[in-house]
């Protein structure tokens, strides 16, 4: 992944050779059509930096899946998101932290990263994907007043806002505060 985000566990793997390769790919795809499953979401770290994306969706066979990605938004312009929209991706998540760039933009150790996510959203949108925001959630943050102003901004611009519970991974391994209680 291109960001060293709090919450995530992708920056405790090392990099390593692809273990699914396009055929794997395409093999997972057949055995899932034959078990009437219907989606496939990819994700990372972060999927659109593989070199291989455009061969990864194709191989999922979009003819037969819903297809999503789960993305920071880093490198989805509006021009990505329509050729990605064209060979078969059907939705985009894209992780916002925060609705306060500085809170975004510090949990993702990257200035800049909250305008590339806003961009992204909107942009995705304007290709016509199914664009939904992810929002993880902490003890601390659950039932906070930025949590609150993300729901109004998803509602506001017709987004899906996706909740996700905080789990002890990434910077946060053994952190327990973080996790949601009663």
């Amino acid at each position: 992944c291109n960001l060293k985000c709090k919450h995530c566990m992708a920056n405790n793997f090392a990099p390593k050779e692809r273990m699914l390769t396009i055929d794997k790919l395409k093999d997972l795809s057949r055995q899932a059509d034959e078990l009437g499953l219907c989606q496939f979401n990819i994700s990372g770290g972060e999927p659109l930096i593989f070199k291989e994306i455009d061969e990864v969706i194709k191989a999922l066979n979009p003819e037969k899946f819903h297809i999503g990605i789960s993305t920071n938004g880093h490198f989805l312009t509006l021009e990505r998101a329509k050729h990605l929209k064209q060979i078969g991706l059907d939705k985009v998540m894209i992780s916002l932290d925060s609705i306060d760039p500085l809170l975004h933009d510090d949990n993702r150790a990257d200035k800049g990263a909250y305008d590339k996510a806003i961009q992204a959203i909107f942009a995705a949108r304007d290709a016509g994907l199914d664009t939904i925001i992810q929002h993880v959630v902490t003890r601390q943050t659950a039932q906070s007043e930025n949590t609150v102003k993300m729901a109004k901004f998803a509602q506001e611009n017709g987004f899906s806002l996706d909740i996700i519970v905080a789990k002890a991974l990434g910077e946060w391994e053994g952190k327990h505060d973080v996790l949601i209680n009663r």
